[in-house]
């Protein structure tokens, strides 16, 4: 519950501490830190009419003064210049400043400058959301900065009230978390063309870690995979972090047992992404898709405008929190069960008789329609897995995978994927990952029928070049 609640707890004073109609301004990345955690009716009772992008916002003119604009970014240079540009000809009555993480004096000095017209009335630094401790009710840390070039254009020193919220990261469930950054697998690679963007990456990966140990208040012992640079690079730099930049931040009491950051290589294990997935979670990331708790249908089927973009949180939805774990079988009948009791209860609501049933009918109404949509949701999940599962043959793709990657036997195994390769049913992209895993496997043994592999893998689809995968 840590992440998620720190998330929530840090937005709700955030936005109830602004009194009056506001219009949220986020970035690409708080966006999703948001969207996970808050539903767009809770942010309507805070008085949030209206949510929008900072960089699609810095585009239009129309003047909106009756709204106090509240803004949660990362401190990038990118946004500072939508700031800079959105000061001045500001468009909202208020401008409220939350950054997810340290600002540096130079960007201070340049919003300063930039807000000629005095409409910025606070900037918090927000590194998180709040320390462990404040789960049993202690306030968080405040700081007073002092910035020495004036603010409000008078002669005279401006000091900013900085609190510290530690929410660097987008929270998936209590105990996961993402940075949501994209194509990251290339800074794997063993030769990097892109130093800076090798920068980029690690700044990104350590900054997101310090902000996990500060939400935690805890300062780990790190340890990494001493064969990888990648590894060894982000360990160290965390550490540098931790117990040398920021020492005093990390200055938490001690426990009898220190945490332990493990930074380890997911190149180390080439097998597991390969295998397809039966637990309910990881069946919809691999056959549907997730991003940021919502599952998007539009791409498998047609189905009515409210149905096509589906949330699936363990916080929202408590089938899911009990199931999704569970393997493919025991889900089917978990959600036949789910059905009866709901054909239960529509079939009581039915039987209204009197002004008393009717009351009733009408108090258990909004759980009602909730239940509906919930069993209707997962109900459609698991019939499009179904389907794909039986058009793709997963089935037996997943049979001979798991014997690739836990029996022997190097003739029946090239004999199992010579055969689903020729299958018409199985899809390329199973394909190619039954001829990787027999690659990784049997790639010094038989060399020969690996290529002839490869050869027959290039002839059932025209994006694999013979011999190369």
């Amino acid at each position: 519950m840590v992440l998620i609640s720190a998330v929530r707890d840090y937005m709700s004073r955030m936005l109830q501490d602004i009194s009056g109609m506001k219009v949220l301004i986020l970035d690409s990345q708080t966006v999703s830190i948001v969207s996970v955690v808050y539903s767009q009716s809770e942010l309507l009772q805070k008085e949030v009419f209206l949510v929008e992008l900072v960089d699609s916002i810095s585009m239009s003119k129309e003047s909106m003064s009756h709204l106090k604009a509240v803004y949660f970014l990362r401190p990038t240079s990118e946004n500072i210049q939508h700031l800079r540009r959105q000061f001045a000809s500001p468009r909202f009555g208020e401008y409220h400043l939350f950054f997810s993480n340290i600002l540096k004096d130079t960007q201070i000095h340049i919003l300063a400058d930039s807000d000629e017209q005095e409409v910025v009335q606070q900037v918090q630094i927000v590194l998180g959301l709040f320390d462990a401790a404040c789960l049993d009710g202690c306030c968080c840390r405040g700081i007073i900065a002092v910035v020495p070039s004036v603010w409000s254009r008078r002669n005279m020193i401006a000091v900013l009230i900085l609190q510290e919220f530690y929410a660097d990261f987008v929270a998936i469930d209590p105990f996961h978390f993402t940075l949501n950054m994209p194509s990251n697998h290339i800074y794997m690679l063993p030769a990097v063309v892109d130093p800076s963007g090798l920068q980029h990456y690690c700044d990104r990966v350590v900054d997101g870690i310090g902000a996990i140990f500060l939400a935690l208040k805890r300062r780990p012992v790190i340890r990494y995979q001493r064969t990888s640079d990648i590894a060894k690079r982000i360990a160290q730099e965390t550490a540098k972090l931790m117990y040398q930049q920021e020492s005093g931040l990390f200055d938490f009491r001690r426990t009898e047992v220190s945490p332990l950051l493990l930074v380890v290589d997911r190149r180390d294990d080439p097998v597991t992404p390969l295998l397809n997935q039966w637990t309910y979670q990881a069946m919809v990331h691999e056959l549907i898709g997730i991003q940021d708790n919502k599952v998007d249908l539009t791409n498998i089927g047609k189905f009515p405008k409210d149905q096509q973009e589906v949330v699936l949180s363990s916080e929202q939805d408590a089938f899911f929190k009990a199931n999704m774990y569970e393997n493919f079988g025991d889900i089917g009948m978990n959600i036949k069960r789910m059905v009866d009791e709901f054909q239960q209860i529509s079939k009581s609501n039915q039987n209204i008789q009197t002004v008393e049933d009717m009351a009733k009918f009408v108090d258990n109404y909004p759980e009602y329609k909730k239940m509906h949509g919930n069993v209707s949701k997962h109900v459609t999940m698991v019939t499009e897995m179904s389907k794909i599962v039986e058009e793709r043959k997963l089935m037996l793709v997943s049979q001979t995978e798991q014997d690739l990657a836990c029996n022997g036997g190097q003739v029946a195994a090239f004999e199992a994927v010579t055969n689903l390769l020729n299958d018409e049913r199985v899809s390329d992209v199973d394909r190619l990952r039954l001829v990787m895993l027999y690659a990784l496997r049997y790639e010094k043994e038989s060399p020969v029928q690996l290529m002839q592999l490869f050869n027959k893998l290039a002839s059932r689809s025209a994006k694999y070049k013979p011999g190369v995968i």
